[in-house]
């Protein structure tokens, strides 16, 4: 994150009494002590005392710049008193009607005690566990950054910063590993408009998010990883060492014999996809082959990333082989230490749906027929007892009915808010011109796992 700084940058770093010793130490390290412009002091009244120590009601946040050619814009701030003192010509008075008390403006200072931690029944929530408040982001970005700057957040999480920076006319980068981080932040997003104003209180913010693009580093991160966990080794140790930690996680013992099969669970079989590639409909094949020729009768493929369109085909082909077939996603906890390392690492089946598209003339409809999580038996019991239906397991869903096999659009969407629980199930658009056209459909479940399928219609 240093290197990503420019001359004029600054970073803020959040921690609480635990680790605030440990960062400044490591901070100091790499920002360099003289960088440090200020420990800020995150004060806030909750619930909950103890009898054994004071009450711990604040945070720390470390204030660190690239160089001193940083910017700072003074934000005077509200200083409430209960009577009229006469400043003279050094402040100036301000009567609050609401409050019933004398206000002036005042330099900021390092303890920041008119913030508070959102309620459970604040409309701001979207129930992200360190979901921080869009008071506390606007006052650091406002300080700090001026319109059109860039404002990034490497652990996004509930996307906070990128709903302030957006709100504030700012550019902005949200980066997180958990993929129910970024569907939180997608949709928090999606949703703004009808959000609250950060400039004028009481009011709704009214405007639609400006167009961002949702990236996935994919293959390479995971080549990182794969470097990082096994080292530069030759091709056949490095995919062993690769196979081996996988199987690992899954409780699978490894086997040998076959290019196709890598390792045995139970009276199951198992295949393990390449860390920089999608599983095919080809190698999956392959595999029911080799689970057939060796008289077994299940078999479970893992990987990161699958074909288009796979799951309908390949299921198929497993009837004829009378071969059971478990598609599991190697999540990426897989490859976050603290994860890998407590085996708290799910292996989720591979979802599929059914979808009727119908075209008349230049106009195309999509409608959602079915979503199948195929086994549950890794989802808590909570989560299944409150699943009634099949659209139940659908968070969002968007399609782009003019896919150019690149970025995916979000042409049309649907999606479940606190406000409003229920799904569109039919999307519909009507084109330009006749033609033949791909139609890109995203389905992201409850889990923040997106399952899609491109179809080819013309429309006449």
């Amino acid at each position: 994150m240093n290197d990503l700084l420019s001359s004029k940058g600054v970073i803020f770093i959040h921690a609480d009494y635990r680790a605030i010793s440990q960062f400044k130490l490591i901070c100091d390290e790499i920002f360099g002590q003289e960088n440090l412009v200020n420990e800020l002091i995150w004060a806030y009244r909750t619930a909950g005392n103890s009898k054994e120590f004071w009450a711990r009601k604040h945070d720390n946040i470390l204030f660190y710049q690239k160089s001193d050619k940083r910017k700072f814009n003074l934000i005077k701030e509200k200083s409430y008193h209960l009577k009229k003192y006469d400043y003279g010509d050094h402040y100036e008075e301000f009567y609050d009607d609401e409050k019933g008390m004398w206000y002036s403006f005042v330099n900021p200072v390092d303890v920041w005690t008119d913030i508070y931690p959102l309620k459970s029944t604040n409309n701001e929530r979207v129930y992200y566990p360190t979901q921080k408040p869009e008071a506390l982001l606007k006052k650091i970005i406002e300080a700090c950054t001026d319109e059109g700057d860039l404002v990034a957040d490497f652990f996004c999480g509930s996307g906070t910063t990128c709903a302030v920076a957006e709100k504030l006319n700012r550019r902005w980068l949200g980066v997180d590993l958990g993929r129910y981080a970024i569907h939180t932040t997608r949709k928090r997003l999606l949703e703004i408009e009808n959000s609250k104003s950060l400039t004028e209180e009481g009011r709704k913010y009214g405007k639609m998010v400006r167009p961002f693009e949702i990236l996935n580093l994919g293959k390479y991160e995971r080549q990182f990883w794969q470097v990082k966990a096994f080292g530069k080794k030759d091709e056949k140790q490095a995919l062993y060492e690769y196979l081996a930690f996988i199987l690992k996680l899954y409780g699978a013992e490894p086997i040998a014999g076959s290019s196709h099969i890598h390792g045995k669970k139970g009276n199951a079989l198992v295949y393990i996809g390449a860390v920089d590639a999608p599983v095919t409909i080809q190698e999956v094949t392959d595999a029911l082959k080799d689970t057939k020729d060796m008289g077994q009768k299940e078999l479970h493929i893992l990987g990161w990333e699958w074909e288009m369109g796979l799951n309908d085909a390949i299921q198929e082909v497993a009837k004829q082989m009378a071969v059971r077939l478990k598609l599991r996603i190697i999540p990426m906890d897989a490859i976050d230490p603290q994860a890998s390392g407590k085996g708290d690492v799910k292996f989720f089946e591979l979802a599929y749906f059914k979808t009727e598209i119908e075209t008349k003339g230049l106009k195309a409809k999509v409608k959602l027929e079915d979503f199948v999580i195929p086994h549950t038996d890794l989802i808590r019991p909570d989560v299944k007892e409150s699943i009634k239906k099949w659209s139940d397991w659908i968070d969002y869903w968007a399609v782009d009915f003019e896919f150019q096999n690149d970025t995916f659009n979000n042409g049309w969407t649907s999606y479940r808010t606190k406000q409003e629980r229920k799904l569109r199930m039919v999307a519909d658009h009507e084109y330009s011109k006749p033609g033949t056209y791909k139609v890109f459909i995203k389905i992201i479940d409850i889990f923040g796992i997106d399952t899609s399928q491109v179809y080819e219609i013309k429309v006449k």
